[in-house]
């Protein structure tokens, strides 16, 4: 029962993260990025915290950006490399 609890949780946060590809892609970047925001506040992966930073780069909005890169290096050193190493080099403009 617990498993399928957790997959529920796991294909729940993989659609809100998908929705924010989406609209980010519509360049519905406030959309995209109260999605991302909503998500963080269940999951914090450094991918999602990097693709925060890259988004509000792309809104101008620097104090928020320098802020998630800050928290995505801290997040890389508490976590395990394997794990972080395909974070390294995301891009948004890749998507």
């Amino acid at each position: 029962m617990k498993t399928s609890i957790c997959r529920k949780e796991h294909d729940a946060q993989r659609m809100q993260w998908n929705e924010g590809l989406v609209l980010f892609g519509q360049g519905r970047l406030r959309e995209a990025r109260a999605s991302w925001e909503c998500l963080l506040q269940r999951t914090e992966t450094p991918k999602l915290i990097y693709a925060l930073g890259e988004l509000c780069l792309v809104q101008y909005d620097m104090t928020a950006a320098t802020a998630y890169f800050g928290r995505y290096l801290r997040c890389l050193a508490a976590s395990d490399r394997a794990e972080a190493a395909p974070a390294i080099g995301l891009s948004l403009s890749a998507a």
